[in-house]
């Protein structure tokens, strides 16, 4: 027998980082190393022992699946549709299936399964949260096939090793506000789409090796509320022959923070609010285009810099403005840089140091 423990979140510093970052302690799974255990009994709760066989639609195995086995969702699961799978209590498994179901269920998030392994998911399936910061937190090397499903719940990139990575293995649909954060280690799209409301990363400061690194290369990524690296002088970012589109038709606060990247094709749909929507970060875009509307704010002091193509197309009800983070001085400018490139625009304003060479 192996025991293996699983815990709680402990409270550092930011709220967002006690939202987030977990380590190993309060709850013990015992098992056989390498199991593969069936749901049975229809809809329930994940720390309940008499959902879990070792055969599928057998009898219970009275026990619950820890970190080393694999778990399985089949026909022989659930004996109607629409039953729900609550996460109760922090869990954890090695792999998880449901490409065996044949009817629409619902995994609810009431706390955070620990993945350490890959995971297959169902487009008969949805998964949903009751708690902010609830979802999926990936421990190991896991290659992700979502197959469609419906998805609202967080994501937590926090890798055992920086080498290992989230691997995605087809388009990866979430809600609005969902959310995937990099703590440690890397997240490879692999050319398929990411659609979520914010992707971010955030130095760990349990780690002796901080390394993150972001792929997105080939990959359409839309996200409605921000793409923020703010801090993150370790992260590896690779965009090219991406498109990011960032904003939102619902009132989102959006932004784009970085620590000086290098984008290919970006969007910008940044609808006005009274809080401001900052570009942060000296970055490069190969193509920039902002959305008629849009108020976007430049952290003062710092460059943006278009190589390519510029497009900024409001009209006469729907003006484009541009202007420094620093609304209260006309000291503290910011700047837009457009190099040997093509500008097409119409109905904006710039109010920053803007550099068109």
């Amino acid at each position: 027998m192996r025991n293996k423990k699983v815990s709680n979140a402990i409270k550092v510093g930011a709220f967002l980082l006690s939202s987030i970052l977990v380590f190993h302690g309060n709850m013990v799974f015992s098992q056989v190393p390498g199991t593969t255990y069936y749901w049975v009994g229809d809809g329930g709760d994940w720390t309940d022992v008499s959902h879990w066989s070792s055969s599928s639609g057998g009898a219970s195995a009275s026990i619950v699946p820890g970190q080393d086995d694999a778990v399985v969702f089949d026909a022989n699961s659930f004996s109607v549709a629409n039953q729900e799978v609550t996460i109760n209590d922090d869990g954890s498994f090695y792999s998880m299936d449901w490409s065996g179901i044949a009817e629409e269920h619902v995994l609810i998030f009431d706390s955070t399964l620990y993945a350490y392994g890959d995971i297959t998911l169902n487009n008969k399936l949805s998964l949903r949260r009751n708690v902010n910061f609830s979802g999926i937190q990936f421990m190991q090397q896991s290659v992700f096939d979502a197959d469609s499903a419906s998805i609202d719940c967080a994501f937590r990139i926090i890798m055992d090793n920086t080498s290992d990575s989230l691997i995605f293995a087809s388009d990866i649909l979430m809600s609005d506000s969902s959310s995937c954060i990099l703590v440690t280690g890397n997240l490879s799209t692999q050319g398929y789409v990411l659609n979520t409301g914010s992707l971010k990363t955030i130095n760990n400061p349990f780690s002796g090796s901080d390394l993150r690194s972001i792929d997105i290369s080939n990959s359409n990524v839309y996200l409605s509320l921000e793409f923020n690296s703010s801090g993150d002088t370790s992260l590896v970012f690779d965009a090219s022959n991406s498109v990011l589109y960032i904003g939102d038709t619902l009132d989102f606060l959006n932004n784009l923070k970085t620590e000086n990247l290098a984008f290919n094709d970006v969007t910008l749909n940044f609808k006005p609010l009274t809080n401001l929507q900052i570009i942060e970060g000296n970055n490069t875009f190969n193509k920039l285009k902002v959305i008629a509307g849009s108020i976007i704010h430049i952290k003062e002091g710092s460059s943006q810099t278009v190589a390519d193509s510029l497009t900024l197309k409001g009209d006469c009800k729907d003006m484009i403005t541009i202007a420094s983070s620093d609304t209260s001085s006309t000291g503290n400018t910011a700047s837009l840089i457009k190099l040997n490139s093509s500008i097409d625009f119409i109905c904006f304003k710039i109010v920053l140091d803007a550099d068109s060479p």
